[in-house]
């Protein structure tokens, strides 16, 4: 059914600018290429030559993403796994981590695609912003690698040669215990924000129910895993929303 609100936009506007000029103006606002060739063609503006073609190369552009999101998913559970041997060898460890994160990564994006597809903004915002921890997740270890390299070191042999001058041992204790607390207080809040956001990316998830099959049992159990983070079902409930995650975009890129 051809999209309405593009049908009444080109039909105001169709006498006044460039037919290119409000295809691309039409697209940039969320709608599909396929929905505005479809309106172009019921207005009569130009032939039907390749809406249907268009239509079947964004079905197959989104399945393959589907289907590559999905395998990212496996990836991130074999890279974790694997990683878990080579814990003892930091190069090889680091690596598979920033293979997982990658992965999870490409595996998050598919939930963007769905968004996306089904015009659902909730999961669409919500799978954006898990991206982007990811990407800081990266960029910080990085930076953490550096830092601990160029400031941590040093200021380590500076801080023993003090000691071995007779340095207040006093004062390291309470310097020591201040950055734990504020280790810990950093924690807690990461913690505090991951679980309100993990929960509303369950939400998101569910919401995609009407659309796509197993959706709203997958985010069932990310709300249940994410709500419950703090004790030891949380990481079990995000186990098993991870699998029907894999399997829901499978599944989803069979009908895409």
């Amino acid at each position: 059914m051809v999209n309405q609100v593009v049908l009444d936009y080109l039909k105001k506007y169709s006498g006044s600018y460039k037919l290119e000029d409000l295809k691309k103006k039409i697209i940039s606002s969320g709608y599909s290429e396929y929905e505005v060739e479809e309106a172009i063609v019921v207005l009569g503006l130009r032939q039907a030559r390749g809406a249907e073609k268009i239509r079947e190369d964004s079905r197959k552009s989104y399945s393959t993403w589907l289907k590559i999101a999905a395998i990212c998913g496996i990836l991130v559970f074999a890279f974790s796994i694997i990683g878990n041997f080579f814990q003892g060898v930091k190069s090889v460890f680091s690596v598979l981590l920033v293979l997982a994160v990658i992965s999870s990564i490409v595996f998050y994006s598919g939930f963007f695609i769905l968004g996306k597809k089904y015009k659902k903004g909730m999961i669409k915002v919500m799978s954006i912003i898990f991206i982007l921890m990811l990407v800081l997740m990266i960029v910080g270890s990085l930076l953490l690698i550096i830092f601990s390299k160029q400031i941590v070191v040093p200021a380590m042999g500076s801080l023993s040669g003090k000691l071995g001058t007779g340095f207040d041992v006093a004062n390291i204790v309470n310097l020591v215990i201040e950055a734990l607390a504020s280790y810990l207080l950093i924690l807690i809040s990461f913690l505090l924000v991951m679980i309100v956001l993990g929960i509303l990316f369950g939400v998101g998830i569910v919401k995609l129910k009407e659309n796509v099959k197993l959706a709203k049992l997958t985010g069932i159990f990310y709300i249940i895993g994410y709500a419950s983070l703090i004790i030891g079902i949380g990481a079990l409930a995000l186990l098993v929303a991870h699998i029907l995650a894999i399997v829901m975009m499978f599944k989803a890129s069979k009908l895409a």
